[in-house]
């Protein structure tokens, strides 16, 4: 083996390790950006993050990404690893060629002084070990494909991830990424519909029957609560908010009975404001107007 072919495979190394410590790279930031995009979609959906929180969470998704974009893959590019550096990873890899390999590499250069005979010498030996090693073991290829795999299974699980949660939740999800100042809510997972009328004028000192049913996220562990206020005859000044649990039916129906009051003796009437939660929506009805019974 000449000794120009040895620079040259010192260069085709060092080309190989570059490009695969960027495919290492790519791969721990493809998975990276992956994770991070579905965690904070997941934390958005789960706490119904406003605007201000949902900025500050991207913007630290974008700042992890772009530390590994800057640690593991434009830092190994644009290091500088000279040919003795690769020497000297080789001389550990091969500890046959003791520190021959960085010499040859100085004389090739012209970096090292002495004598021409004891330069050819180093060089000659150094050669046919070379020439009975194939230096391409000294290169580790099990973190590359352990990366590539994770950044491919990462690939999958979001394709999987946005299949099965339909186009209406990944439209939002990328929405509230991309314009998290944007009016794009989450679909509630508890709708409530009113079962029946209520009466909108009620004597008073009579029960006031609501009934509601969900039509979306019902469950028999799901509670359902109801909270009304009692106000004066203008509608305007109201008391303090009572909440009452509903009654869940066999049939999935919540009931709950209230007891129409008026606040003042000497008032003619006054005004009930009523809604009900559960989960995350809630149904307010319009106000009762409570009256005093005819003698």
């Amino acid at each position: 083996m000449p000794p120009t072919f040895l620079l040259d495979s010192l260069h085709s190394l060092r080309r190989r390790v570059r490009w695969l410590e960027a495919i290492f790279g790519l791969g721990i930031l493809l998975a990276s950006a992956i994770i991070l995009f579905l965690t904070a979609a997941l934390l958005d959906y789960s706490l119904n993050l406003p605007a201000i929180p949902r900025l500050l969470l991207i913007l630290l998704a974008l700042v992890a990404v772009g530390y590994i974009l800057t640690r593991w893959i434009a830092k190994p590019l644009l290091a500088k690893l000279s040919l003795g550096d690769v020497a000297g990873r080789l001389e550990r890899a091969f500890p046959q060629f003791q520190d021959r390999l960085r010499s040859t590499v100085d004389i090739l250069t012209g970096n090292l002084p002495g004598s021409a005979a004891m330069k050819d010498r180093v060089v000659f030996e150094t050669t046919n070990l070379a020439q009975a090693i194939d230096l391409n073991r000294a290169v580790v290829l099990k973190p590359v494909w352990y990366s590539s795999a994770a950044g491919f299974a990462s690939i999958l699980l979001a394709m999987a991830v946005l299949f099965t949660i339909g186009s209406q939740y990944r439209q939002i999800a990328l929405s509230r990424f991309f314009s998290p100042f944007g009016d794009h809510p989450w679909p509630k997972t508890v709708q409530i519909d009113l079962v029946g009328s209520v009466a909108d004028r009620v004597p008073v000192g009579q029960r006031l029957d609501v009934n509601i049913r969900l039509s979306r996220g019902d469950r028999a562990s799901r509670n359902a609560s109801i909270f009304y206020q009692y106000g004066d005859d203008t509608g305007q000044r109201f008391g303090p908010v009572e909440q009452e649990y509903m009654t869940r039916g066999d049939d999935g129906i919540y009931h709950a009975s209230l007891d129409a009051r008026i606040t003042s003796e000497s008032a003619t009437a006054g005004f009930m404001k009523i809604w009900m939660t559960s989960g995350d929506d809630q149904f307010a009805l319009p106000p009762v107007e409570v009256v005093q019974r005819l003698a």
